[in-house]
């Protein structure tokens, strides 16, 4: 069976030697809906694979999501563990603890990790600041508007494009 693109094409090859042939509107018009025929179907049938296959994304995409927010979850308890651990360790004073079957240890490193913490920021010296320049990009919503609203904006102008929607 043919693709729709070659459906299509010999569709408007039809079209094409009809519109070069003298014969009355009416008879055209039959043939051309005639013609038409395969055409639709093809489509119908690439829109109904176009509808499954969104619906299996969303399936998937809705699994992604629920395994994504399970991951999250764990996440969070193991870390809220991490931190019960930590916390009794350094409670009882107890540096280091070995599984009985060797697999694995929990070790405390006292005071290894240093973080900065900046109090007030204005009394920080110039010589220890950074200067993060402002980032630039162009806001696609205002120049639409402006070029909607009669304006030429350079560098940009509007590309109108075909939208199918399958429902």
């Amino acid at each position: 069976m043919a693709n729709l693109y070659e459906i299509s094409s010999q569709y408007l090859a039809t079209a094409n030697q009809l519109a070069d042939m003298d014969i009355d509107e009416q008879t055209l018009t039959d043939t051309l809906e005639a013609s038409a025929w395969p055409v639709e179907e093809k489509v119908r049938a690439v829109s109904a694979v176009i509808l499954n296959l969104q619906a299996e994304a969303d399936m998937v995409k809705a699994a992604s999501d629920k395994i994504a927010k399970r991951a999250k979850a764990l996440q969070s308890r193991a870390d809220a563990l991490h931190d019960y651990l930590l916390i009794n360790m350094q409670r009882t004073g107890i540096t280091e603890i070995k599984a009985l079957d060797g697999t694995f240890k929990a070790k405390l490193y006292r005071e290894r990790d240093a973080n900065i913490v900046i109090d007030l920021e204005n009394l920080i010296p110039a010589d220890y600041m950074r200067e993060i320049p402002a980032r630039y990009e162009p806001d696609k919503v205002l120049i639409k508007k402006a070029i909607n609203d009669g304006y030429e904006v350079p560098g940009a102008h509007i590309v109108k494009k075909d939208r199918l929607e399958i429902k």
